[in-house]
């Protein structure tokens, strides 16, 4: 089964004997709101919230690894993205760009939104073997530099009366990406501290540990953790406060006459990002030689995303995998033939439409 794929979680138990080397390379987006190519451009038509926090996911990971006798090395580069927003957040956002259709319905909006997105290189170390005649654990030890980081959090409300919305609340942008602007040419939305300063990429590491538990000859569990202890740090990362002092929008936001409604401070802050740990558990039951169903899920910050599926067996080294996920409402086809492999996911046939599209490719050679 592969619920992992869905949080890019790596699996530390390796199935087989003897040597490989493999490449392999995985991109998936996901989305509750939009189109996910366009999701950060301007929207053109109303997003399609639901109920309760909406969520936002992307990875996307590139890795070269060598297995011997039970050791694997490898080398990587990650890519990670997840945010959750309120109905009410998303609302507004598009409001921004169509105030009309916000101004027009009165009311007290909750925005709340937080974004985490990183990218890190590093190297794996890993070992892998059976401890007792059912059961292979695993585990991987996971050094790694620390590239972009991009942390923003908004926490407020919008209240809507009589044509104007008066806005009250805090936004935080972490992100090593923010260009320094002289004071005086800085306006509120530029991040303009004293002095300019360098930003310093830390390091970091993090721990993978799974087992694979087989209950009967065809039935086997697979249990996985990832990210465990796992930390990244930097030096001198830009980072922008605005308060929103009730200042009505959107007369009052970037003008001169808003800069006592909207306040903040501009700094440079070490700061360390604590990874959060991401679980998954998986069922197989080889029904057949030739096919078997598996299910699962995978789970991150309070978000689950569950996934089923079905698998067809041919030849000696041909494999079908067909999975759905439901919270995305998309579908998988996996096909596998000899050392190579490849899986694409996505909920619309449209792929210009599509809020969920992933690809995973590879190539295992075995010795």
């Amino acid at each position: 089964a592969s619920p992992e794929n869905l949080l890019a979680i790596h699996n530390p138990v390796q199935t087989i004997a003897g040597t490989e080397l493999k490449f392999e390379a995985s991109a998936f987006a996901g989305n509750d709101l939009y189109a996910a190519h366009r999701l950060a451009d301007e929207w053109a038509s109303p997003p399609d919230t639901r109920p309760g926090r909406n969520l936002a996911v992307g990875h996307a990971r590139a890795e070269l690894s060598a297995q011997y006798g039970g050791f694997s090395v490898s080398s990587f580069k990650r890519f990670d993205g997840f945010g959750t927003a309120t109905r009410d957040a998303v609302n507004f956002y598009y409001g921004s760009q169509q105030p009309d259709s916000l101004l027009a319905r009165p009311g007290t909006l909750d925005l709340r939104y937080g974004f985490t997105g990183f990218s890190a290189s590093g190297v794996r170390l890993g070992w892998s073997g059976q401890v007792q005649e059912k059961l292979r654990v695993g585990f991987s030890l996971n050094l790694m530099k620390a590239g972009i980081l991009r942390q923003e959090r908004i926490k407020g409300t919008a209240t809507v009366s009589g044509g104007v919305g008066t806005v009250a609340g805090t936004r935080t942008l972490l992100y090593t990406g923010l260009d320094y602007t002289p004071a005086a040419e800085a306006n509120i939305n530029d991040f303009s501290p004293y002095a300019q300063s360098t930003t310093d990429k830390g390091q970091g590491r993090s721990l993978d540990l799974g087992m694979q538990w087989d209950l009967r000859p065809d039935l086997h569990l697979t249990l996985i953790a990832n990210d465990l202890l796992g930390q990244l740090s930097w030096k001198q990362v830009p980072e922008l406060t605005q308060n929103f002092n009730d200042a009505n929008w959107p007369l009052e936001f970037n003008v001169p006459g808003s800069t006592a409604k909207i306040t903040g401070t501009n700094r440079y802050r070490d700061y360390t990002l604590h990874l959060k740990p991401k679980l998954s558990s998986s069922l197989r039951w080889d029904a057949a030689d030739t096919w078997g169903v598996d299910g699962g899920f995978a789970t991150r910050a309070g978000v689950c995303l569950p996934e089923a599926g079905a698998f067809w067996r041919w030849a000696d080294a041909g494999i079908a995998r067909l999975s759905y996920e439901p919270r995305f409402g998309s579908l998988g086809l996996g096909l596998g033939y000899g050392p190579f492999f490849v899986e694409g996911r996505t909920d619309r046939t449209n792929l210009n439409n599509a809020h969920t599209v992933g690809l995973q490719a590879g190539v295992a050679l075995r010795f």
